[in-house]
């Protein structure tokens, strides 16, 4: 089957999958098959078939030419390269604290549904939006004790009513000018009179609206018709989508200083410029923060608390060894990893560090030397291999 298979070399790469191609290949194991003696020889294709695939004791991989051909693998020269020393730091994605705000419940309550229903997720809103309604709940402890208050409201307005007609009734009869003890009660029986109307409004639970706080899109909605709620509890986020920040950690209060440039990855790979806003000097896990902002657009690709890559350019000058960007893998334990070809169907995984990317974007790391063949592509068949 193999060497039907590896006289058509097309039918193969077409039909068969290339999982199921590795598996044949190492488990079913590639020893010496013989050629089709009447096929004839491709332009650049080695017909030396070897042993079959193998992990060597130094961590390597023995891979024979033919499974190399049919997995496709595609190897690149490393460039001797200087570019400014790059960091790449964790990060995530934040909501612009100037374009971003939440509505929170500022008492207990039972949310209700303003003119056209509550909004939904993603619906975009204008700054003092009418959201929804928020009627205040009260205990029955609460309640009492605002009965007791517009009690002795009520009490005080009508003796200050009282007093207040005595005092003009002395002006009349009396020709005695008192406008001071009337001013004082005057001023007296309207104060009580307002506080009568606020305990009044408290006990019947007249709903406040619910507004927004920003324009932008609602981005989280905890709220259903009746739902009760205590007080502090966000009912509402909205946000911009073309305004967002990256907050990455370092261990080096002195990188803020040496920063030229910075980068972060959006959707499809494509490298986004960010403007370096600061850093915190407070130590977070033993960790400083520094924050950077993405440029209005809602075409990033990025949402807000989604973990990131960012890369930081200072600006020092490094020589490495640039490769292709599919050459860098990454091990479980957040290693960087290049394999090398060092023979024909040797291949030596390489742990190297990323110290720049030069105009190309290119990655330029140590570890390897400038002149390895490096594998650009299919590197994970290669770790894969047992």
């Amino acid at each position: 089957m193999l060497k039907q298979l590896y006289d058509q070399p097309r039918v193969l790469k077409q039909r068969l999958p290339l999982s199921l191609l590795a598996a044949a290949l190492w488990a079913g194991g590639l020893a010496s098959v013989p050629l089709h003696a009447e096929a004839p020889p491709a332009k650049g294709f080695p017909y030396a078939l070897a042993a079959t695939a193998a992990r060597l004791p130094d961590g390597g991989v023995f891979l024979p030419v033919p499974a190399q051909f049919q997995l496709g693998l595609r190897t690149a020269i490393a460039e001797d390269k200087a570019a400014q020393e790059t960091f790449r730091l964790s990060g995530r994605v934040l909501r612009d604290p100037n374009f971003s705000g939440a509505v929170q419940a500022t008492q207990p309550g039972v949310v209700s549904a303003p003119p056209g229903g509550l909004p939904t997720l993603g619906q975009r809103v204008s700054k003092g939006q009418l959201l929804g309604y928020l009627k205040p709940v009260l205990s029955s402890l609460e309640r009492g004790e605002l009965e007791v208050q517009l009690a002795t409201a009520s009490k005080d307005l009508q003796l200050n009513q009282r007093l207040l007609e005595r005092v003009r009734e002395q002006a009349v009869t009396g020709g005695i000018n008192i406008s001071i003890q009337e001013d004082a009660a005057l001023i007296e029986y309207k104060g009580i009179q307002a506080r009568k109307r606020a305990l009044e409004t408290a006990l019947q639970g007249v709903p406040q609206p619910l507004r927004s706080p920003v324009s932008g899109v609602v981005s989280r909605s905890d709220i259903f018709l009746g739902k009760v709620v205590a007080q502090g509890d966000t009912l509402f986020e909205v946000v911009d989508p073309r305004r967002l920040w990256v907050e990455a950690t370092h261990y080096d209060l002195k990188l803020a200083g040496r920063i030229h440039s910075a980068y972060v990855a959006g959707a499809g790979g494509v490298w986004i410029a960010l403007t370096y806003k600061g850093q915190s000097y407070q130590l977070r896990n033993q960790a400083v923060q520094l924050q950077f902002q993405l440029p209005a657009s809602e075409e990033t690709g990025l949402a807000i608390d989604q973990g990131v890559q960012v890369f930081v350019r200072t600006r020092e000058q490094v020589r490495g060894a640039a490769v292709p960007p599919q050459a860098v893998t990454q091990r479980g334990s957040g290693e960087n990893i290049v394999w090398v070809r060092h023979a024909a169907e040797v291949f030596t995984p390489h742990r190297v560090r990323i110290v720049g990317f030069d105009e190309r974007q290119y990655p330029v790391v140590t570890g390897i030397a400038p002149g390895d063949r490096v594998v650009s592509s299919d590197s994970l068949a290669l770790a894969q291999a047992r």
